[in-house]
């Protein structure tokens, strides 16, 4: 968002410049700045990989990825944007998602990264019910065979979703079978670092 193009296709800059200092002259922090302690927290106490994601137009955007300490690790999507659908930060940021840019998402044609990629439209808004009710989601396989993830939503004091932190590893190892409340966990522990991270 630091850059953007114009009609023509001139290169300008963008909205997200406005973030970089305030108009009383105070230097704000950046999300990801502010969050990478409660990554790294989250990478001592689960032992697996942490993710922050935001919602973009290109999809699910990983702002920062803080590696777990196992030697058997999965891949660095620093940087990346990745089909809502396919990953958990996304299935949660879609959860957050009016009905109508819903309905738009569910129009367009889904690609399956596996087979275990959930594309049926019906199925996927069964699944983000689901999480709205339990306030995280799985994601089984759905980018990459062999990786799971759980994802949990980044809520500010207006009451709005504005990221999402997430955890991935090893199938294996990072599962609902064998992590069974680790969904609710996740959920707790960052429910309450960023209300003192975002005030």
């Amino acid at each position: 968002g630091m850059l953007t193009r114009t009609t023509g296709g001139e290169l300008t800059t963008g909205p997200a410049v406005a973030t970089l200092q305030s108009s009383d002259g105070e230097i704000r922090i950046g999300l990801e700045d502010r969050l990478r302690p409660l990554l790294l927290e989250l990478v001592d106490q689960f032992g697996e990989s942490a993710a922050l994601t935001v919602d973009t137009p290109a999809g699910a955007h990983y702002l920062a990825q803080i590696p777990g300490p196992s030697a058997v690790q999965v891949p660095d999507s620093s940087g990346a944007s990745i089909p809502f659908h396919t990953v958990a930060p996304g299935l949660v940021l879609m959860a957050a998602w009016s009905d109508m840019r819903l309905s738009r998402y569910l129009s367009e044609p889904l690609n399956a990264a596996t087979p275990h990629t959930v594309i049926k439209p019906a199925n996927i808004r069964s699944h983000l019910a689901i999480i709205q009710s339990d306030g995280f989601a799985w994601a089984d396989q759905q980018l990459d065979l062999e990786v799971n993830g759980v994802g949990v939503p980044i809520i500010d004091a207006a009451g709005a979703v504005v990221a999402a932190i997430s955890l991935y590893g090893p199938a294996y190892r990072l599962n609902p079978t064998t992590a069974p409340d680790l969904g609710t966990q996740l959920a707790t522990v960052v429910a309450a670092a960023t209300a003192i991270a975002l005030g």
